[in-house]
């Protein structure tokens, strides 16, 4: 099969989404499928993430609300859709989805949208008046016939299912299909304990996670000082790159009050995952304060490796943190503070949490067992 991937974001970029598009690459190149993926260019280093297969990489003419948009796009799409037997999108982000929705069309092939996340449930959308008159301007004149076109609508959670049926966004729920975002179950897997990283504590709570207003860091920041109170030999380690200068310099005031247990080990970058797996194992409990998500990868990645969650169950991660972890509500700094004292307090509940986590992960989320259900969704669409 001749399969083109069009996606907005791509590796370096890190997020999710990246991850579960290149991942999807690999499987498919390596099951002997001809795969080109057409993205655009986020710069940074590539070592280690080539593959069986091509990657045109476009310039980013302008963003908008940090969507990368590309004008070369529409002519690369044209020429690589020419020899496409199936165009699997992610969206939204806008503008790939769309562009690969008319491709789709004009050449009389498949469809498959990835569906990551409506902007209507972001926070711009709720707090800027020009984020939300643009969203609503481009679902009310184009964005909803992107569903309209697809063949097949792919979600990672029931969750999202809900969200599409309530609000009539499908034309028929039997394009649905609910897919779990995998993750390399060869690496992120219990392990020793590398008690360094743990800064001499007692108890080291994890939060990974780009630091911006989406991901809550603000939220744990709040909690933290109640953690303190019963626990005053805890580390919090926050790890992830910062996206937003102004948002980093608010935490200063949250900082200020967390006695210094707040460590940024590699300051505002993101780590490799050879080296992130190292600190999910030396954690006792991974913090997850999310404001919304689509895939929302680093619960799955905390489980992975027996270490047990506390966050907010939002997109993908409700069908996990309710089997593996402990719920909080959004926006709850004291119920987040509440769960991580209870965390903190109850060894038998960290190792039974633990426990229940590898297996669940091992169980339904490898990138092999994600890749099978998109082939044989991609075989279904085809007819064979």
């Amino acid at each position: 099969m001749n399969l083109l991937i069009a996606t907005p974001y791509y590796p370096p970029h890190w997020g999710g989404l990246e991850l579960a598009s290149y991942h999807l690459a690999v499987e498919m190149a390596n099951r002997g499928h001809n795969v080109h993926v057409l993205t655009t260019d986020s710069g940074g280093d590539l070592e280690g993430l080539q593959g069986d297969f091509s990657v045109l990489r476009l310039p980013v003419t302008f963003r908008i609300f940090n969507t990368p948009v590309s004008l070369a796009a529409y002519r690369a799409a044209a020429k690589l859709a020419n020899d496409a037997d199936l165009i699997h999108t992610y969206g939204y982000p806008v503008y790939f989805s769309d562009i690969s929705a008319h491709m789709a069309t004009r050449r009389g092939i498949p469809l498959v949208l990835d569906w990551a996340i409506d902007p209507r449930q972001t926070t711009p959308y709720r707090e800027n008046v020009l984020a939300r008159a643009m969203a609503d301007m481009y679902f009310r004149i184009h964005g909803n016939s992107v569903f309209q076109r697809a063949d097949a609508i792919v979600l990672n959670c029931e969750e999202f299912r809900t969200y599409l049926v309530r609000r009539r966004l499908i034309p028929s729920s039997e394009k649905l299909h609910v897919i779990p975002r995998g993750l390399d179950t060869s690496l992120f897997t219990p392990g020793p304990r590398r008690p360094e990283l743990r800064y001499g504590s007692e108890f080291m709570i994890l939060y990974v996670g780009r630091i911006n207003e989406q991901k809550g860091l603000d939220i744990l920041l709040k909690a933290f000082p109640g953690v303190l109170r019963d626990h005053p030999n805890t580390s919090l380690v926050v790890i992830g790159p910062c996206d937003n200068p102004d948002y980093m310099r608010s935490l200063e005031k949250y900082l200020y009050k967390c006695g210094g247990r707040v460590r940024f080990p590699f300051g505002t970058k993101g780590v490799p995952n050879d080296q992130l797996v190292d600190y999910y194992r030396a954690a006792d409990v991974v913090a997850f304060p999310s404001r919304y998500e689509s895939m929302g990868r680093v619960p799955a990645e905390a489980m992975a490796c027996g270490t047990p969650v506390v966050g907010t169950p939002v997109g993908a991660n409700a069908d996990l943190i309710g089997k593996a972890g402990i719920a909080v509500e959004r926006e709850n700094a004291e119920g987040l503070a509440n769960a991580l004292r209870l965390m903190l307090s109850d060894t038998r509940l960290r190792k039974a949490l633990g426990k229940n986590g590898v297996q669940l992960i091992s169980e339904t989320r490898s990138w092999k067992r994600n890749a099978d259900q998109y082939e044989a969704m991609y075989q279904h669409l085809k007819g064979g």
